[in-house]
């Protein structure tokens, strides 16, 4: 059975979405009216990307890997490929819109998929579940 941890988002994150959402649809209330239908096109898919990442972002646990969606973008994780797991905290970038972070660090790394850095809402818990399914583990 698969479980599934939603994304935590921080508050600045959330504001920053939710500004730029008021900021992009304001100007179309100045717009000429011969130019609003095309100002709306170009400006629905940027709200409904950036809608997307603020609602469509979890981390899921499968049969054999960890599927991390960040609303349009995804990633898979093997479980035999992780090597190690902590917490951290970070901004760098990653799947993660929060900088209460779970770094994992993997096996077979390529310069596209390498260590990866994921935010879910209850980390230790989270933590728990990985380290249960994980078995090539690297222990201190």
């Amino acid at each position: 059975m698969d479980t599934r941890y939603e994304a935590k988002v921080d508050v600045w994150i959330k504001l920053m979405i939710y500004f730029t959402v008021v900021i992009i649809v304001g100007p179309a209330f100045f717009v000429p009216p011969e130019e609003v239908f095309i100002y709306i096109l170009f400006i629905i898919p940027t709200i409904i990307l950036m809608l997307w990442l603020l609602y469509g972002s979890y981390l899921e646990f499968r049969d054999e890997e960890l599927y991390i969606k960040l609303g349009p973008i995804f990633g898979r994780v093997k479980y035999d490929n992780i090597k190690s797991i902590s917490l951290t905290k970070s901004y760098l970038s990653s799947y993660a819109m929060t900088n209460k972070r779970v770094f994992i660090k993997v096996h077979n790394k390529t310069w596209i998929k390498g260590d990866i850095q994921v935010g879910p809402k209850e980390r230790e818990e989270f933590v728990d579940e990985l380290n249960r399914r994980c078995r090539n583990l690297d222990i201190n």
